[in-house]
């Protein structure tokens, strides 16, 4: 139990979501990015073949396909998140947004390097947003799909801001064997409320959602 009285997340509990956040940022990203851009090679080495209208519209259908997959990975985060309608339209909406853009830029530069960036910026921009609403109640995905949630000592809300900090803090230690090691030993030596390095230094304990 914390001081305010609510129920500690276990150390098993714990890495269960760690687990689950480390599949899906560093494993799910990657993965689908190096499909995307092997299509898109694969594709214009196929398309270049074709008279200019025909490779024309085999790019525009090649950015709706790289939109989708991107849209439709912010949606299965969404859904696991349970997001509501507005939260998922907050995200998508500079995706839909750059793909009209990115679809006239190209019809006036013709480069797939256009395209690449409008992307980029579209993935990070809605990664930013997405972070905002879920990072709000103290959770990540892998925390909210095993219904656990990251509060202050005193038990209320983290907040976004301090959550921001909290991850940024974990994923940085987590870049180095040593420091994951270091952090998973400070978790385990405290007996009362499991506090990893980022919980003392955010001032923040997991607990079970309610």
């Amino acid at each position: 139990m914390t001081r305010s009285g609510n129920a500690v997340a276990t150390p098993l509990r714990r890495l269960s979501s760690w687990l689950i956040d480390s599949i899906s940022f560093a494993l799910a990203g990657p993965a689908i990015f190096f499909a995307v851009a092997f299509l898109s090679f694969t594709i214009d080495d196929i398309l270049r073949d074709l008279p200019a209208w025909g490779y024309l519209m085999g790019s525009v259908l090649l950015v709706v396909v790289i939109y989708i997959i991107l849209i439709g990975g912010y949606l299965l985060v969404s859904i696991l998140t349970v997001m509501n309608e507005w939260q998922i339209v907050s995200i998508l909406s500079p995706s839909i947004v750059l793909f009209i853009l990115s679809i006239f830029a190209y019809i006036y530069t013709s480069s797939f390097m256009v395209v690449a960036v409008l992307a980029a910026i579209s993935s990070l921009i809605s990664y930013f947003i997405w972070m905002l609403i879920s990072f709000s109640n103290g959770q990540t995905v892998g925390k909210r799909l095993v219904g656990i949630q990251a509060v202050r000592q005193s038990g209320e809300s983290v907040g976004w801001g301090l959550m921001f900090v909290r991850e940024v803090i974990k994923s940085l230690l987590h870049l180095f064997l040593i420091g994951f090691i270091i952090d998973a030993i400070m978790l385990l030596s405290d007996k009362v409320e499991w506090q990893s390095v980022s919980d003392r230094i955010a001032g923040t304990v997991v607990v079970y959602a309610g």
